[in-house]
This record gives structure tokens, sequence and C-alpha cells, in this order.
């Protein structure tokens, strides 16, 4: 199945108001991608923009519906994850309210029981934000 037949629901674990992604528009093994129109009821939206927190939360939550698609087509229940750590971010602008962002993650490598990943947050095609995250599935 594609990852757009799945409602985002059934990938991740969080709900409103922490659900920071609409939509998982493409995984694999090794890099997904998602996409969130930026609501101004957003809890990290402040004076009409989408703050760090947030996008740091959108990169987290794409790499959790990317784990959750690869766990359902594997037959298996959705694990929990975990934010081990942020590295290295760099917040380049801050999205408006009623804009459209999309994520994209890159698997690095597996140590230790975390899931190392580069997290890039884009609009029309400019990055806004970047970072490493280890990620712990629990």
């Amino acid at each position: 199945m594609s990852t757009l037949d799945y409602s985002i629901t059934d990938l991740i674990p969080q709900r409103p108001p922490m659900m920071m992604i609409d939509t998982l528009v493409h995984a694999d093994e090794k890099s997904a991608g998602g996409k969130l129109i930026i609501k101004e009821s957003n809890i990290f939206c402040h004076g009409g923009f989408l703050q760090e927190a947030g996008m740091v939360e959108f990169i987290a939550q794409t790499a959790a519906a990317q784990a959750g698609y690869l766990q359902i087509e594997a037959g298996k229940t959705i694990s929990l994850g975990f934010i081990g750590a942020v590295k290295n971010l760099i917040v380049n602008s801050l999205p408006a309210v009623n804009s459209e962002i999309e994520s994209e993650i890159i698997i690095d490598s597996e140590l230790l029981g975390y899931t190392i990943i580069t997290g890039r947050v884009r609009q029309e095609g400019k990055v806004l934000a970047e970072c490493e995250m280890r990620i712990k599935l629990g």
C-alpha cells in the first residue's frame, strides 16, 4: 500500500493538539517526507508563525510516521518513539500561519537502539530548518 492510503492517525500515536503532520507523502527504509498546513490553533504558533519547536516536532513526527508505516506494512504494532537528542539545529526562517510546509528525513544510521536522522523543513523549495536528531523507539 502507499503511504497515502493511511490516515496519519493510523501511523503515529500523537493526537491533537500535539499532532504536527497532516500527511505522510512518501516513506521507505531510508527516508520519508511529510506535509503540514500550519493552523493558527497550532500550539507551537506564536505571533502568526510556527516556532522552532514546532518545526523540530514536525521532523520528529515525520520519522514517527515513517516508522509506523513500515511497522504496519510488516504486520507489526506501532512503537512509541522519543526524541533522545537534537543536534546542530539551524533555523533560517519561520513559516507563517495558513501556509504549507514539507518535511524530509533521511536515516543516517542506527546505534545502540537509537535511529540517527537528518531532518529538514522546506517551504517552496527553501530550507527553513534542519537538524540531526536521535530517536529511540520504545
